[in-house]
C-alpha cells in the first residue's frame, strides 16, 4: 500500500493506493524529466516548490492532484461512456501543464485604477 501526496505548494491531497478501488480525486504523475524535459521543466515550475528540474529524479508517486489542471486539460472517457460506467476517470491531455494553485497571488488593482474606474462608472450612470 502506498500513499501519494499532492506535490503542489499548500495542497494536502492525498491518496492512498489500494488494487481495485477508484478514488475520488485523480493524482497525475510529474512527467519523467527524460522522456518529455519540456513538459517536465513547465510542471516543476509552476508547482511553486523550488524542486530544480535539473535534480529531479522521476519517481511515479511525485504526482498531482487533479485540482490544480483547467477543466479543458483533460480528454473525454470514451470508455467509461460505452460502457456507462458511473463515474468516468480523468485522462490527462498529452500536453496538460497544471495551473491553478493557491500559492499564487491574485493581483491587485493600483488604488489609482480602482478611484478612475469607480469615477467612470460614475459618470456612466
Amino acid at each position: 500500500m502506498h500513499i501519494v501526496y499532492c506535490r503542489a505548494k499548500g495542497c494536502n491531497n492525498k491518496r492512498v493506493l489500494k488494487r481495485n478501488v477508484m478514488a475520488e480525486t485523480c493524482f497525475f504523475p510529474i512527467p519523467d524529466p527524460k522522456k518529455k524535459p519540456k513538459l517536465c521543466k513547465q510542471w516543476l515550475h509552476n508547482l511553486g516548490t523550488g524542486i530544480d528540474f535539473r535534480t529531479y529524479k522521476y519517481q511515479r508517486y511525485n504526482a498531482i492532484c487533479e485540482e490544480h489542471f483547467e477543466e479543458d486539460a483533460f480528454l473525454e472517457d470514451i470508455e467509461a461512456k460505452i460502457m456507462n460506467l458511473p463515474r468516468q476517470r480523468k485522462i490527462l491531455k498529452e500536453d496538460a501543464v497544471p495551473t491553478i494553485f493557491s500559492h499564487r497571488k491574485i493581483r491587485k488593482r493600483r488604488l489609482r485604477t480602482e478611484r478612475r474606474l469607480e469615477a467612470k462608472r460614475k459618470r456612466e450612470v
